[in-house]
């Protein structure tokens, strides 16, 4: 396995990507069929206490994929307020092809009270339908 130089900001060999959020975090990358990656992690909100589940595209040219979620970048916010106390940090673990490699499947906790400390998180983005809705997206 090698650098690509042609790959990302400024052909530079990697992608410097920032955002309005304080920071965000990577825990998986996956190659999709058409030369494109699909990282899976998390965005920090509110002075770093909380985080969302993000997901990022990126096409093989290494730009944002405007193709999924209308801009390449995705956050599913968590609702805390039934839990001040709850520090509420989210994430997606691992991003994985199904068989039919047509949908990403992304893999993730959520954390709740103590009662229910750890819930998983489950989300699929159909590679097919590029401007895929999830339920989630503003009405």
């Amino acid at each position: 396995m090698t650098i690509d130089p042609d790959f990302g900001t400024a052909n530079t060999g990697y992608l410097v990507f920032s955002q309005v959020a304080l920071s965000s975090y990577c825990h998986d990358l996956l190659a999709l069929p058409d030369g494109g990656v699909m990282a899976a992690g998390y965005q920090t909100t509110l002075g770093g206490m909380e985080s969302d589940p993000a997901m990022l595209a990126l096409n093989a040219q290494g730009e944002l994929d405007a193709r999924y979620w209308q801009g390449g970048i995705r956050v599913l916010s968590i609702d805390r307020t039934v839990d001040d106390a709850n520090t509420g940090l989210d994430t997606f673990y691992a991003a994985h092809l199904d068989a039919d490699r047509e949908r990403v499947v992304m893999l993730g906790r959520s954390e709740g009270p103590e009662l229910d400390r750890f819930q998983g998180l489950l989300h699929a983005v159909a590679l097919h339908d590029r401007l895929f809705r999830d339920g989630l997206e503003a009405q």
